[in-house]
């Protein structure tokens, strides 16, 4: 629950967001960060994009890093990947999500990220606009910064 005073100092932030996001509706993407101090409402404010996203057609999926030795650096993708895979059902375009998901699993200290993949995330968002949040990308680890930063 967000405090009034938080609300109010996130408001300018708020609007900047749903302009954001109706462009990625309309099929202008981009990466967004949201930066700021410690309790400042970053969190806040990306659950509030996602709540958003729903309401202007988009498929959302959140997620968080909880630092390099809290999880194996796949994991905040495999999460992204499982919601994908729910929102997608059994379209035949989401099946190589469920088959990278498949493998790390099987052989968790694997982790790479195929072409394909890729190839995969821009079919479904040729289909349904994506919002992929990742919270507390400060703590994701060098693996995952590197591999999202191309």
């Amino acid at each position: 629950m967000e405090t009034p005073f938080l609300a109010q100092l996130r408001a300018q932030e708020r609007s900047q967001l749903r302009e954001w996001l109706q462009q990625v509706a309309q099929g202008n993407g981009g990466i967004l960060f949201i930066t700021g101090d410690w309790g400042m409402g970053r969190s806040s404010l990306l659950r509030d994009a996602v709540a958003q996203a729903a309401g202007l057609g988009l498929v959302a999926a959140d997620t968080w890093c909880r630092g390099e030795h809290g999880e194996p650096a796949w994991m905040p993708l495999a999460s992204l990947m499982e919601q994908l895979l729910r929102a997608f059902g059994h379209d035949p375009l989401a099946q190589p999500l469920a088959d990278q998901l498949q493998h790390w699993m099987a052989f968790p200290q694997s982790w790479h990220i195929p072409a394909q993949f890729i190839r995969t995330l821009r079919s479904l968002a040729r289909k349904r606009a994506l919002l992929l949040c990742v919270d507390d990308f400060h703590l994701a680890s060098d693996a995952l910064i590197r591999l999202l930063h191309g």
